[in-house]
């Protein structure tokens, strides 16, 4: 895949999720969304991409040229691109503060997506992150974290979606 084709998509999947919030969004998700537009980056190496939903910058939408024109990702390429950018338009359709929680995944879902959080694409390097966070109380992996000082921060009266359980933590 190239650069323009990667635009091209994306454009056609603004114009559908356009249309789909249209029909059965609420008008300001349609008003978020008409804000949305697309840079191609070639910083991001793990992400797939990126959406900026507050701010000067509300609306963009980043995607990862490193994935989707590596040649290990050819062959789904393009699907996997119009799974991630309806997933970032999702979040830009998504009041702020949503993150991935039941508001975004509704709007994820009408606008074609999965819902999922993660792609498994090749990438062009791993992520280091340094602390896996867990529910104390089912053991699902919640995230990671990549220092000690942030972990603390983050864990401060925080409980799990899941399980409103706390959240645990262990070295990676």
């Amino acid at each position: 895949m190239n650069e323009s084709t990667m635009k091209r998509i994306a454009r056609e999947e603004l114009s559908a999720a356009l249309a789909t919030v249209r029909e059965q969004g609420t008008a300001e998700n349609l008003e978020r969304l008409q804000r949305a537009y697309f840079e191609l980056s070639r910083r991001l190496k793990v992400a797939a991409g990126k959406a900026t939903v507050g701010g000067p910058r509300l609306g963009r939408v980043q995607l990862s040229v490193s994935i989707f024109c590596d040649p290990r990702n050819a062959d789904r390429a393009e699907k996997e691109l119009r799974d991630t950018v309806r997933h970032e338009l999702a979040h830009v359709a998504a009041p702020q503060g949503s993150g991935h929680g039941p508001v975004w995944k509704r709007l994820a879902i009408m606008l074609g997506d999965s819902g999922e959080r993660c792609h498994d694409m090749a990438v062009t390097r791993k992520a280091r992150f340094d602390w896996d966070l867990t529910c104390s109380c089912c053991g699902e992996q919640i995230g990671t974290l990549r220092n000690r000082a942030t972990v603390a921060r983050y864990l401060s009266g925080r409980q799990t979606r899941c399980c409103r359980a706390k959240v645990s933590y262990r070295k990676a």
